[in-house]
């Protein structure tokens, strides 16, 4: 008969851990599973790993656990009639049946529960003795079949056998830093003064235009709400969702700022090149 209260402890443990350790990113397991793991270790050792041994039951302690446990489990089941109860009178049954076989039978059956149940501890002792593993542990040939010579790790994926998902990137920052070309790097300054410059040049003609009293307000809002509106969607549907509560709020917050902040950019750059192109090429504006 197994004692609940034996596990409880454990089970505590285990909630507690699972509510302190959320990680920050979803899909990092090792965030959540490392702490679950050592904390389940620790509860458990002492069960798994005792410091002393008893020796094995002796034929009248077995025949009275096995007695124990039949008059708990028709206790439980009273006169239900529901799947789990049913189950537990065909279970007391089995085992009231076992009892009376006599002492070959009962020999029969601990070889064939014994050692099955000797195999799940003892794997259950390697599962909570994992420990974290990094790209030193991973054998040569595992890491020749999906490391590429340049150091970019190769990823897929298949569904019913057949290809879904490939890709190609960089192991390490560092690894993608010492790939880079000097065009690379003069393509990307480029890159980051032109995004610079562009709200920096917009304000200038936004903040002349405005007094000139060149403005059109409405159009800027509608440009603005629209491009806004758009992007949001556009962020909305490509991000990854926990569907948590405060994981949705973080990500919808961040997604909200974005799109305000180009909304922003469309506005200004509304405002700063409306009236250059009213003036100059009024065929190609809807008023």
């Amino acid at each position: 008969m197994v004692d609940r209260a034996v596990f409880q402890p454990f089970l505590e443990q285990l909630a507690a851990s699972i509510a302190r350790y959320q990680p920050a990113d979803p899909l990092d397991a090792n965030t959540l599973l490392g702490p679950l793991i050592s904390d389940a270790a620790f509860v458990l050792d002492t069960t798994l790993n005792p410091f002393e041994m008893k020796a094995p039951p002796t034929r009248e302690e077995t025949l009275a656990s096995i007695a124990a446990t039949i008059t708990e489990l028709r206790k439980v089941a009273g006169n239900a009639m529901t799947e789990p109860t049913q189950s537990a009178r065909r279970l007391a049954d089995a085992l009231d049946m076992l009892m009376h076989k006599g002492n070959a039978v009962l020999d029969q059956a601990e070889k064939v529960l014994v050692p099955g149940l000797t195999t799940t501890l003892d794997r259950l002792r390697a599962t909570l003795s994992a420990q974290t593993v990094d790209l030193k542990a991973v054998p040569a040939d595992v890491k020749a079949d999906w490391l590429a010579k340049d150091g970019r790790r190769i990823e897929a994926a298949s569904f019913h056998n057949r290809p879904v998902w490939f890709s190609s990137e960089a192991l390490t920052k560092h690894a993608l830093a010492r790939r880079r070309t000097v065009a690379d790097q003069l393509a990307w300054a480029m890159f980051v003064a032109f995004m610079i410059a562009i709200p920096m040049f917009g304000l200038a003609l936004a903040r002349a235009n405005l007094r000139r009293k060149q403005i059109d307000r409405a159009g800027a809002l509608r440009a603005a709400l629209v491009f806004g509106v758009a992007m949001l969607i556009a962020l909305v549907f490509d991000a990854h969702h926990p569907m948590t509560f405060v994981d949705e709020w973080i990500i919808g917050s961040w997604h909200i700022a974005q799109a305000t902040f180009w909304a922003l950019i469309t506005a200004i750059v509304y405002v700063a090149l409306e009236p250059v192109v009213r003036r100059r090429w009024p065929q190609i504006l809807i008023s």
